[in-house]
């Protein structure tokens, strides 16, 4: 077989007689559009399209590639290298087919993007592949590329993810690769400009005959697994798992679905951006990928989130910041509305105690006795009396001005008996029966003009003539 440095050479001497070059009117190179995928049509209805521009793309069997392979980098960083794929149109791998499904699928309402990866082993080396798992109406398929057509995309038509996993495991056996284990992530986000990075090894399962299913190989994909004569595994033994592995395969796998959704969005919750040179220590290793960690610490944290997801329980008990947040501040209102009841309660009892002692001191000092009370009730029944009494004297001497006035003529009776009425808003016969002293509180000082010598009268009757004043009183 030639070496690498021969085959560049022998290009490097085709290139210049290119038959090709200076040619006009040559056909227009494919190039794959993402207006070519039918938006208005349901989600599971797109899928389709888009793995017709995966396969116009083609297969890159050049020992080289044209684009970025690091994975482990922001949501973000990988659309951009995405776009430049479809820009220049240029063969790809499974990884850059990833990448395409992703930013294809971004925005897909109902739809799931779920990193699927193997690791198989045929004559005594170690093969690598990626797809992207497609989660849409309970339903299940796959994205991607290979160099078997037998192991790129798989339609919408699986109802778990187990079936699927076993279509992928019967076509390596099929052309004689032992699948050794795979590898799921998580839900890769669709928020727009994401600066997370997608979760691409979550839970690693075996399906080597000598390993437990619970088990991880190798959370590193360089890793290979040992040549030895030990370690191999035969054609006839690879097709030959014990049932029980499949059922606890098949287990694990449902359990996982039912709570892929929620680990998912922890994920994203809990995590950083992403920063190239950061380390992910401040992460918490529940929610780390598997590829972040070294080998051991690896494969205990493996081994713990199979135990709690086969359990059915959640492998990662993370509250985010925002609610530890929020129930440090109910804790703290509530300190505070209970430390204000008790104030109000302290000056509740000390008021009342205060108002209890200044009633006793008033009781005692303050308050007449009963004897003072009927005293004083006397005393002001005798001024009342005296007062009635010195009502008819003042009388008596003033009825002799009254018929005087009148004789003289300085009270006017031209005003009719309804124009009084009218300015003082009473019958003629109530105001008859009225007493013309309307104010006693000067003790008849007011009845006194300063203006005149004559005495003024509130009001008298309409006709002053044989009217005895007496009888008004």
């Amino acid at each position: 077989m030639k070496s690498l440095a021969t085959i560049r050479a022998i290009v490097e001497e085709l290139a210049p007689k290119n038959p090709y070059t200076g040619l006009k009117d040559l056909p227009e190179i494919p190039r794959p559009e993402e207006s070519s995928i039918p938006r208005e049509l349901p989600s599971l209805q797109q899928i389709p399209y888009v793995q017709n521009v995966l396969n116009m793309l083609s297969y890159n069997f050049l020992p080289q590639t044209f684009f970025c392979l690091e994975k482990h980098r922001s949501l973000d960083s990988i659309m951009l290298t995405s776009k430049e794929i479809l820009a220049e149109a240029l063969p790809i791998r499974c990884l850059e087919a990833t990448f395409v499904g992703l930013y294809l699928t971004h925005g897909m309402k109902g739809v799931d993007r779920i990193p699927l990866s193997f690791k198989s082993r045929a004559r005594g080396k170690s093969f690598h592949h990626i797809v992207l798992v497609i989660r849409c109406d309970l339903l299940y398929g796959a994205l991607g590329l290979s160099r078997r057509s037998t192991l790129m995309d798989k339609p919408m038509m699986y109802k778990n993810l187990f079936e699927l996993i076993m279509e992928y495991k019967e076509q390596y056996e099929a052309i004689g690769h032992q699948l050794v284990d795979f590898k799921l992530g998580l839900c890769a986000s669709h928020e727009s400009h994401s600066r997370k990075a997608p979760c691409w090894r979550y839970i690693a399962v075996s399906f080597a005959k000598w390993n437990s299913p619970l088990h991880l190989t190798s959370p590193h994909p360089s890793d290979e697994l040992p040549t030895s004569e030990n370690s191999k595994v035969s054609s006839e033994d690879g097709c030959a798992e014990e049932p029980s592995v499949l059922a606890n395969v098949s287990n694990l796998l449902d359990r996982y679905s039912e709570l892929l959704t929620i680990i998912s969005a922890q994920y994203e919750k809990c995590t950083t951006p992403f920063l190239h040179g950061s380390t992910r220590e401040s992460h918490p290793i529940c929610l780390r990928d598997l590829h972040e960690m070294e080998e051991t610490t690896a494969r205990q944290e493996n081994m713990r989130r199979l135990e709690a997801i086969c359990n059915g329980r959640l492998p990662c008990l993370v509250f985010d910041v925002g609610t530890k947040k929020r129930a440090a501040s109910r804790s703290t209102s509530k300190k505070r509305i209970e430390t204000s009841r008790k104030t109000a309660t302290v000056t509740r009892t000390s008021a009342t105690k205060c108002t209890a002692a200044a009633t006793k001191k008033y009781s005692k000092k303050d308050i007449p006795a009963d004897g003072q009370k009927e005293t004083q009730h006397k005393q002001s029944q005798m001024e009342q009396e005296q007062e009635l009494q010195q009502l008819p004297l003042v009388m008596e001497h003033t009825s002799s001005l009254f018929s005087s006035l009148a004789l003289s003529g300085r009270l006017n009776n031209s005003t009719s008996v309804t124009q009084r009425s009218e300015r003082s808003g009473l019958s003629p016969s109530k105001r008859h029966s009225l007493p013309f002293l309307e104010n006693r509180s000067n003790e008849f000082g007011s009845l006194v003009s300063q203006n005149s010598d004559s005495w003024g009268i509130p009001f008298l009757p309409f006709d002053v003539n044989g009217v005895n004043f007496h009888d008004l009183l």
